[in-house]
């Protein structure tokens, strides 16, 4: 079985004030790749990952709070995933030229710091998904990074397939 992460991060101030959604997004539910308890095993993965301190490609990062898990970050997500599903194409610019910040902030998310990251693989197991994508983004420094920011306190995510690939977008509000 082959597996293949590509993986992209970027990270940048918002703007507005944050408000808390801790619900499922009550307009529609994050595509989850069919992975079980999804929104709660994101939650449950990134937050393992930020309970230690650990160095990110030579930068120390002290441990990070907890994430919890925002509906419209959600929503925002299950957008870019599943525009990157079903026209084929893996970046942080959708294909209508919208930026993650955008989408955000068109979900009604009101944060003061977002950042995004995206993880697609190839011909892999459902159950692999999560795990494989989180060893990914901590081996890259620029994705451990995003992942241990202190200012990002809450999380959305979504998992659509597409083309034989599983997409993964991950935003992060604070």
């Amino acid at each position: 079985m082959a597996l293949t992460v590509a993986l992209l991060v970027t990270a940048c101030g918002g703007g507005g004030d944050s408000h808390n959604d801790t619900a499922a997004s009550s307009r529609t539910a994050a595509p989850t790749c069919d992975i079980h308890q999804f929104a709660e095993q994101v939650v449950a993965s990134l937050n393992a990952a930020r309970a230690s301190a650990r160095s990110c490609g030579g930068a120390d990062y002290p441990a990070a709070p907890s994430l919890n898990w925002h509906g419209a970050l959600a929503d925002a997500a299950a957008v870019h995933a599943s525009d990157m599903a079903n026209v084929g194409f893996f970046s942080h610019t959708g294909s209508n030229g919208s930026h993650y910040e955008q989408r955000i902030a068109d979900s009604g998310y009101r944060g003061h710091a977002s950042s995004e990251i995206l993880a697609r693989t190839e011909r892999i197991a459902t159950p692999s998904i999560l795990p494989s994508s989180m060893t990914a983004w901590l081996n890259s420094p620029p994705h451990c990074a995003a992942l241990m920011r202190a200012d990002l306190r809450e999380v959305g995510a979504a998992c659509q397939r597409g083309g034989g690939y599983a997409y993964i977008a991950v935003n992060f509000g604070g």
